[in-house]
């Protein structure tokens, strides 16, 4: 919807529910309505009246209608129908006559609906379905389908709709009820084994969180179902045949737990961490360790671990406060490098945690940096990318948890806000800042599997979480 006009077909079969509006005006749900902050005349309806007798008013308030002015913003008395009725809009439909020649601007929708401007729109927070043109619609027809009160999809030829997400049917997608099938089928969806693909979720383009799953099979991205709330920040691990996903941020910190086996999400009801985003999450044998994000005020410090139903708190003693920063398995342990601690500064230390107890590593570390990506390859880990709050960085290194190794692979430009994980003994790193490109590291060398704007790629986003699918 870059540069488009508010309603504008964006596409996918729906509509803009943001772009650009006349004088006076804002985009609302994909309608054009007057705004009351920045129409210098008055509102009538969803336009911007010049304010003049007729149509007394300004400053964003509704006109009146009929007679004349007492003055150029003021509306004078008279009857109704004229300027200066008191208009009656108590329990009142939107939309309704306001008794002074008017409608009312606010009152009561259909389900899925809410009022604005004198016109009932699809209100997002409300929409159990998707959201087209001011409608909320079902969300479950492959012309338009989708859940959450987002954007209506239109499912292309070889895709349905299932669960509000356009899967491709290939006779190996069951219904909803299949969720728990287990991981036979986890894998199935490509015909490759265990380990072949990697899923992204979410993530930030253009400002605005993201709430689309895809999986890559090591040529090409597929599309899948968007259960969960849109978010960008959140972490994700691998647990036997499932990802597990915390957190992130859409309008607030989340604290939210989802798995996927590959096909459907669930939302794991299990209290724990508090909302956080920025954080980082690693398996450790039974469990995934999650660490440190940053809750809406301040850094965190805390660890915690999920043995796929329940969190349990693991220390409260360990690596300063930090957000941003990289975290993978390397063996029998966790690592976390680098990150933003408590006072905006960035990070260049290495720890180590075994289950038990966090150690820093005594050896030399990359240079500080935050929003550095981190994966297992083999016996080492692998690390690309971040910023050290003035330069973008492009070096890759690896960690035997003895040494750190600048390897001087040359592959993706310097960036922030990448995703990374292990592939069928590869490493895939997706996008960062404005970026939508597929690279592959096979622990010497950087291989471009597909360039920004390729055809079926996610599309350039940051902060997305990625992790290995069984």
């Amino acid at each position: 919807c870059t540069g488009k006009t508010c309603g504008a077909d964006d596409g996918c079969g729906g509509v803009c529910e943001g772009g650009s509006c006349g004088g006076g005006q804002h985009c609302v749900s994909g309608l054009c309505v007057c705004d009351g902050a920045s129409c210098s005349g008055c509102c009538s309806g969803s336009t911007c009246g010049a304010g003049t007798c007729g149509t007394c008013g300004g400053n964003g308030q509704p006109c009146c209608t009929g007679g004349g002015c007492a003055s150029p913003l003021t509306c004078g008395g008279g009857a109704a129908g004229t300027c200066g009725c008191s208009p009656s809009c108590v329990n009142a439909a939107c939309g309704q006559d306001d008794g002074c020649g008017g409608v009312c601007e606010t009152g009561t929708c259909a389900s899925g609906l809410h009022c604005v401007a004198g016109g009932c729109a699809c209100d997002p927070s409300s929409c159990s379905g998707c959201c087209s043109a001011g409608q909320c619609l079902g969300g479950t027809a492959s012309s338009a389908c989708g859940g959450g009160g987002h954007g209506c999809l239109n499912c292309g030829t070889g895709t349905s709709c299932i669960a509000g997400g356009c899967v491709p049917v290939d006779g190996g997608v069951g219904d909803a009820g299949a969720s728990e099938a287990g991981s036979a089928e986890s894998g199935a969806n490509d015909g490759g084994p265990a380990g072949s693909r990697v899923v992204l979720f979410g993530g930030s383009a253009g400002g605005q969180p993201l709430g689309d799953t895809w999986t890559y099979n090591g040529s090409t991205w597929t599309l899948g179902i968007a259960a969960p709330e849109t978010r960008s920040v959140q972490a994700m691990a691998l647990l036997g045949s499932k990802v597990v996903m915390f957190g992130g941020f859409d309008t607030a910190e989340l604290l939210d737990t989802w798995t996927y086996d590959g096909t459907f999400w669930t939302q794991v009801t299990a209290s724990g961490p508090q909302a956080r985003g920025g954080h980082g999450m690693a398996t450790l044998g039974s469990q995934v360790v999650l660490f440190g994000g940053y809750n809406g005020a301040k850094p965190l410090g805390d660890t915690w671990g999920f043995d796929g139903a329940h969190w349990n708190s693991l220390s409260n003693v360990g690596p300063p406060a930090r957000y941003e920063h990289a975290m993978a398995t390397l063996g029998s342990t966790v690592v976390v490098f680098g990150g933003i601690n408590s006072t905006g500064g960035n990070l260049g230390d290495t720890w180590t945690f075994n289950g038990t107890a966090w150690t820093v590593f005594p050896g030399t570390s990359p240079p500080a940096r935050y929003s550095a990506t981190m994966a297992t390859l083999g016996g080492k880990l692998v690390l690309f990318g971040g910023s050290d709050g003035t330069t973008l960085q492009s070096d890759t290194w690896t960690f035997d948890g003895a040494k750190w190794t600048l390897t001087g692979a040359v592959g993706p430009s310097g960036r922030i806000g990448q995703a990374m994980a292990t592939r069928a003994g590869t490493v895939v790193l997706y996008g960062g800042e404005n970026m939508g490109d597929t690279w592959v590291f096979d622990g010497a060398t950087w291989t471009l599997a597909l360039a920004s704007g390729a055809p079926g790629t996610p599309g350039a986003r940051s902060d997305g979480a990625m992790a290995t699918l069984p």
